[in-house]
């Protein structure tokens, strides 16, 4: 048992941090652009999550919603949520906003599955 959660591990964190290297290109153009289009607030949404065992963890996912959009107290978005930019949208439907998850992977936060 101790053998195949060390192999899972290993495979989780090679395979993050491949997969780290292969789409940073994809994630430094998806920054430039949505520099550009989306200037105020940070590129990445960061939000508490319970993983495993109940511990607590941080996610990390790109923006895409208004940055006045943290302030509200809504935990849940629709599909035709005014919060979500044009290319937050795009982001999500693509589901580019979740490649910086792979950071998650490589720090044992989750697991590939």
């Amino acid at each position: 048992m101790k053998t195949s959660l060390f192999i899972k591990h290993l495979f989780d964190k090679i395979t993050a941090l491949f997969g780290i290297i292969l789409l940073s290109p994809i994630m430094l153009i998806i920054f430039i652009i949505h520099k550009a289009v989306m200037p105020d607030g940070g590129f990445l949404f960061k939000q508490e999550r319970v993983g495993r065992y109940g511990k607590i963890f941080y996610i990390y996912k790109i923006r895409t919603m208004k940055a006045s959009s943290d302030n509200k107290n809504m935990f849940v978005t629709t599909a035709n949520d005014d919060r979500i930019l044009p290319f937050g949208k795009w982001l999500r439907r693509t589901k580019l906003d979740e490649i910086v998850e792979l950071v998650n992977v490589l720090k044992g936060d989750m697991s590939i599955v």
